[in-house]
């Protein structure tokens, strides 16, 4: 039950896999974002590792946030991982006068969210996946919403 920080310098590099972040919501935890995290599984056939981001957690974007699970880009999809954020609550940090925005991008990897700016509106939200799953709202403070991808409401 603690809060988890993730700094300016994200998470990035040659061979980032799997990411698992968890703050325990049910106590006072929480995920700050302040960094990009970018995946990067590398392999082919039956050795291919998938590079997948998930949250356990209530989630705040403290800045320009970009999170990346699409390896390959548009061609390559054997390495693309999910993102997931379950059903736990994405908004924007609030204070100070950064931007404060999430761009999504996982390729053939599927987007799992939870509520997105419930409580506190992120400037602008970008998601770019070929599946999309929403089983909440999404508010941002008067700013984009952009959604390329298939949507499933679940």
């Amino acid at each position: 039950t603690g809060t988890v920080t993730l700094g300016a310098g994200g998470i990035t590099g040659t061979g980032i896999e799997d990411v698992s972040i968890d703050a325990d919501g049910g106590g006072a935890g929480v995920i700050v974002l302040q960094g990009d995290i970018t995946t990067t599984g590398t392999g082919t056939g039956g050795s291919a590792e998938i590079g997948t981001v998930d949250f356990d957690g209530p989630v705040k974007i403290d800045g320009a946030i970009t999170i990346t699970t699409d390896v390959g880009g548009s061609g390559a999809t054997e390495n693309d991982g999910a993102i997931d954020f379950g059903s736990n609550t994405i908004n924007a940090e609030g204070g100070g006068s950064n931007t404060e925005s999430l761009t999504l991008t996982s390729g053939a990897g599927t987007i799992t969210l939870g509520t997105v700016g419930g409580s506190a509106g992120l400037d602008s939200f970008v998601v770019n996946s070929s599946a999309l799953t929403i089983s909440n709202n999404i508010t941002t403070a008067n700013g984009l919403i952009d959604i390329n991808a298939p949507v499933t409401l679940g």
